[in-house]
């Protein structure tokens, strides 16, 4: 689950929050892990106000405001609050040291491989003025500064990761702008995707077995009464969405975030570690959670995953996705070749998804749709179709042209029937409103 908020230069209080550890496995956490492909760039931005690099001792508080600060932007950063599944969870805060290895490991390396997506997707943008009006374009050079937690507020085991993007980009002239996050909050769930896919292929690899649920996977061995048993904290989101007559699926990302800051205790709440860790085992006993009975659920042999096996699910993701809409952006046919996949219980990453598509044979079969705004065809934006639509589509009008006045009229009371019969036929489709009006002339 993906969840964004700000945070402004009035909570630079709030920043220093996340060095406040009050979470047991991560105690020795020095600071944030780095990301993006600003971090290469950061001693020489330190440098020139007077820090020290960040060599020795990873980013300190007071580097880390610093850089958050930067030109005092009433915006520091977006925190991108990305949680693993709840079944992850409880194996991460109950496991043995090797599983909360391995359940941490998948995690962040599908946070990683989200985050490196917002870049290669152009979802990270500058922003800036031309003319005098306000405009955005793709960028380089983000700094994501990950914490990461073990618990929730309620104190549940929730294994998530604070994701702050810093509020600087590299615009494409070298320029240091603001960023413009509409864009990462736009496709929230696509990214929510992406982390999904990767974090299953992760666990799946490692040898643990998954099931499909509703709202992506969880780990086989763990029932969805035993994960509500330790699921509160959602439980009260939820309810706050239903309040407002609306649930997770129907309300807007910012609908749900506002529901979780309308639900969230102070941290002044929370029980020591040791309280914390009894509650979960009584829990778990409480309701028969065994962590050994997901470690025997763990595949003893991984099925091989070929390359002809990969080829063949990629093939028939692109497809499906490309014949079932008649236009799409670069990012709905990695999402949808992703669910695709995954539906097949065969997850492919993204790295994968995105090669496919950056092929010749496939990029050729691309076609840009007219009358497009030249500032606007970015990956989440431009709308494509392909040769073998557009082909479909000349067909269908051929067809409709020929065939007008070919029949007896509307006065045929069989007139529309033989037309969604040569549809049906040609196309595998029946005609719809004006198309079947055309058709019979």
């Amino acid at each position: 689950m993906i969840n964004m908020s700000s945070v402004s230069s009035s909570q630079g209080g709030k920043l220093s929050n996340y060095y406040a550890q009050d979470d047991y496995y991560f105690q020795k956490q020095d600071g944030p892990d780095l990301h993006g492909t600003g971090v290469k760039d950061i001693d020489d931005r330190l440098e020139k106000m007077g820090l020290d690099s960040t060599q020795k001792e990873g980013l300190t508080k007071d580097q880390f405001l610093a850089l958050a600060n930067g030109d005092n932007r009433q915006v520091m950063a977006k925190d991108l609050t990305i949680s693993a599944p709840k079944s992850v969870s409880i194996v991460h805060g109950l496991g043995d040291k090797k599983q909360r290895e391995d359940m941490f490991n998948a995690h962040n390396n599908a946070v990683n491989s989200t985050l490196d997506q917002i870049e290669k997707k152009g979802l990270f943008q500058a922003r800036m003025k031309e003319d005098g009006k306000v405009k955005s374009e793709a960028a380089t050079g983000m700094i994501a500064a990950k914490f990461h937690h073990g618990i929730s507020r309620n104190e549940d085991p929730q294994l998530h990761t604070h994701a702050l993007i810093m509020n600087s980009a590299i615009a494409q002239d070298g320029r240091e702008m603001s960023v413009n996050y509409r864009e990462i909050f736009r496709n929230q769930k696509y990214l929510d995707d992406i982390y999904k896919t990767e974090m299953r292929r992760e666990l799946e690899t490692m040898g643990y077995k998954t099931e499909r649920t509703e709202n992506g996977f969880e780990l086989s061995g763990v029932s969805r009464e035993q994960i509500e048993a330790f699921s509160s904290r959602l439980e009260e989101v939820n309810r706050n969405l239903e309040e407002q007559g609306k649930s997770r699926d129907t309300a807007s990302a910012k609908e749900r975030e506002n529901a979780a800051l309308n639900t969230r205790k102070s941290k002044s709440e929370h029980g020591t570690q040791e309280e914390r860790l009894q509650s979960w085992k009584d829990t778990a006993q409480a309701t028969g959670i065994d962590v050994e009975n997901v470690r025997r659920a763990e595949r003893k042999e991984r099925t091989k995953f070929g390359e002809m096996d990969k080829e063949k699910l990629l093939q028939e993701g692109f497809k499906e996705s490309t014949e079932n809409n008649a236009e799409f952006t670069q990012t709905q046919l990695h999402r949808e070749m992703l669910q695709y996949a995954d539906s097949k219980d065969m997850p492919l990453t993204s790295s994968e998804v995105d090669r496919f598509m950056n092929r010749a044979d496939i990029k050729e079969q691309f076609v840009s749709m007219p009358g497009q705004d030249p500032q606007e065809l970015s990956p989440t934006r431009e709308k494509l179709t392909t040769k073998a639509m557009l082909q479909a589509e000349y067909e269908n009008r051929t067809m409709m042209k020929e065939g007008r006045g070919a029949f007896e009229g509307k006065t045929d009371p069989q007139a529309a029937q033989k037309v969604d019969a040569a549809a049906a036929r040609e196309f595998d489709f029946k005609f719809e409103g004006e198309q079947r009006a055309a058709a019979i002339g």
